[in-house]
């Protein structure tokens, strides 16, 4: 799996070596500018600074802040949709350990961070009148919904899931959670617990699902 924050957007776009780490280095700044500062108060000097670089090297990698911006918005993105889509396949036979991972990456490192749930927040403020930042977003965040939705309807389907809670209900209030505790992660991150945190997303996750299978189907 290769890291957005190196990788270019474009796989036919040549770069060497030192060129993917420079990049990934700006965007790495560019992220800690937007959770420190604000969306408004990212400009290439303030990005430039943070890697000891000069604004015009940023230009190099960046035609413009624009483009800082938009590869910003994807690397973020893009991160989570290759770490979720990596554990839904590794646990491919065992739809509760798969939602059970994907709540253990929520709240651990690469994708637990600060400035990175500042940029999602952020971009998604943007994103009902800016089509760049929706077409970048929207897409990978419905993939992540119908992976959790697959989960919970395989769960059903081999009677494991309570039988009131229908699929569409159990897999908005998951999401909703996760989404909810990252939003609180976002507004006050000194005082958010993390080891909390997941516990509470976990015991939810339990919640839903039957120790022993019940027999029923497609329920």
């Amino acid at each position: 799996m290769s890291n957005p924050l190196v990788a270019p957007r474009n796989p036919l776009e040549p770069q060497s070596r030192l060129q993917m780490l420079r990049r990934g280095e700006l965007l790495e700044a560019a992220i800690a500018v937007i959770g420190e500062e604000g969306l408004s108060r990212l400009t290439l000097a303030r990005v430039a600074a943070r890697v000891g670089m000069s604004a015009a090297s940023v230009n190099f990698h960046f035609a413009s802040k624009a483009k800082l911006l938009s590869d910003t918005l994807y690397a973020v993105v893009q991160e989570y949709h290759d770490t979720i889509s990596s554990i839904v396949a590794a646990h491919s036979h065992d739809p509760l350990r798969a939602l059970e991972g994907i709540v253990e990456a929520t709240f651990e490192p690469p994708l637990f961070d600060h400035g990175k749930a500042v940029v999602w927040y952020a971009f998604s403020a943007e994103s009902f009148r800016r089509d760049e930042y929706r077409d970048l977003s929207v897409p990978r965040y419905e993939v992540y919904r119908g992976q959790v939705s697959d989960l919970f309807q395989r769960l059903s389907d081999e009677g494991r899931l309570y039988a009131r809670i229908d699929v569409a209900t159990t897999t908005t209030a998951f999401v909703g959670l996760l989404d909810s505790i990252w939003f609180d992660f976002m507004l006050d991150p000194e005082s958010f617990d993390s080891k909390a945190a997941r516990g509470t997303a976990m015991n939810f996750l339990h919640g839903l699902v039957e120790e022993e299978p019940s027999g029923r189907k497609g329920q």
